[in-house]
């Protein structure tokens, strides 16, 4: 978007940014209905008609005029309502609809360059009256709108719909940030766009020092760490959250850190550290619901994140720190052998998830149990011993003690000791008797 978010220099910190994320979608809506019946066909507002029409929105109008109007007798409404709908506490496909609607002017249904061009006029200078004061000129603004217009433009149609502003917003993360800064809150798309080019950035620090070590991909421990602590967001963790992650990557014995278990590792801490927008180093559960959608593609249900808070912050403080996180996504003090079951259970799950519900059936965590046992007894055990009848005894039990046609994430993890202690006796038996 032309570098909006640097250009006007948006401060969270100023009582004017910080409050207008104050306003509520419905309040939002009551304003706009009342602007319809009692201001039709105005397009600026002097200090009196802007107090009528804001005050239920604007802790203090006054300042507000005075930002917005830079010292002038009148105020763009259209600048104004643009402003806050894009700050305000809602979805950000809430946001792209009411400012669609906003400046479909001729009720077509889609956007004309002209249409768009006052849109992105109508935030751009609103964001730098807010911001930095500088307004951008005609010029600025037409060949923003115009290059916004090619990228949305696909099929060349000369108009936009509101499906394909959507979509690209979506998938732009400065106009994205610019929303988020406003209201304080980022959307799991925006989380999504960040985490896969921070993944991006440490999959580059592994394969830079990677080998190929009994047929699987590896790097030294020690050369991984020093590699990882060149990294800025790694330098400003506390010693015991980098000790916390380096034993999510490999036992202290272990001077090897495998591919799969770097990265396990490396998504649960990344997500973390995306979510945590506001850098405050604990995530309450806005937030987590952020970090739980954006890793399943899918925005998740309050009652999924209530589960998690439930599991992780025991103390009822009303947030989770990054090492409760990483403790949690980690399993806790668990060593090498429960971390792999582990993962290999989790990426299973995952798989069979496909609705991103954050649940699956109780046949398919059967099925997948079997698959993932199977692997795990017979690599523990030098024959290919006959071990079905024993894994169905396993996972028979497993799902008998649920007693539930469904199980979430949360749910099935808590089987775990159980499940180890079953494969350790398992192990046992085919080694004396089979």
């Amino acid at each position: 978007m032309g570098g909006l978010l640097t250009r006007y220099k948006l401060n969270a910190s100023d009582p004017l940014v910080a409050h207008l994320k104050e306003a509520r979608a419905r309040d939002i809506d009551e304003t706009m209905e009342y602007y319809t019946v009692n201001y039709p066909n105005t397009y600026t507002l002097n200090y009196e008609d802007f107090d009528d029409l804001f005050s239920p929105i604007l802790s203090d109008v006054t300042s507000y005029f005075d930002r917005l109007s830079q010292n002038t007798e009148q105020v763009d409404l259209f600048e104004t309502l643009a402003l806050i709908v894009l700050a305000c506490q809602s979805t950000v496909q809430w946001k792209v609809e009411h400012l669609f609607q906003l400046f479909d002017f001729d009720n077509s249904g889609t956007i004309d360059m002209n249409e768009l061009v006052m849109t992105i006029g109508a935030f751009t200078r609103a964001l730098g009256k807010i911001g930095t004061g500088i307004v951008p000129n005609k010029s600025t603004i037409f060949n923003v709108a115009r290059q916004i217009f090619d990228e949305i433009d696909k099929d060349e149609s000369k108009t936009l719909s509101l499906e394909e502003i959507q979509t690209w917003t979506e998938n732009n993360e400065e106009f994205q940030e610019i929303m988020a800064i406003l209201s304080s809150r980022q959307s799991f798309q925006l989380a999504k766009i960040k985490f896969d080019k921070k993944i991006t950035v440490f999959d580059e620090i592994f394969q830079k020092i990677a080998e190929i070590i009994g047929g699987d991909k590896v790097a030294h421990k020690n050369i991984l760490i020093e590699e990882l602590e060149k990294i800025e967001e790694i330098q400003e963790l506390e010693d015991a959250e980098v000790q916390l992650l380096i034993k999510m990557m490999a036992d202290e014995n272990s001077e090897l850190v495998t591919e799969d278990n770097y990265f396990e590792a490396m998504k649960d801490w990344v997500a973390y550290s995306v979510s945590d927008f506001l850098k405050t180093g604990k995530l309450d559960k806005v937030e987590i619901r952020v970090l739980m959608s954006f890793q399943r593609g899918k925005e998740v249900t309050l009652d999924k994140v209530e589960e998690v808070m439930r599991a992780v912050d025991t103390e009822k403080k009303g947030y989770i720190t990054r090492r409760e996180w990483l403790q949690y996504a980690s399993g806790g003090d668990i060593h090498h052998e429960s971390r792999l079951l582990r993962g290999n259970l989790r990426r299973a799950f995952n798989d069979c998830d496909v609705d991103g519900s954050g649940s699956i059936s109780s046949l398919e965590i059967e099925n997948l149990m079997k698959e993932v046992l199977r692997g795990l007894i017979l690599s523990k055990i030098d024959h290919n011993a006959d071990i079905d009848d024993l894994i169905n005894g396993i996972t028979s039990d497993i799902i008998h003690m649920s007693e539930k046609p469904e199980l979430s994430w949360l749910e099935f993890k808590k089987f775990f000791p159980i499940i180890e202690e079953k494969i350790d006796s398992t192990q046992k038996f085919i080694k004396e008797y089979l």
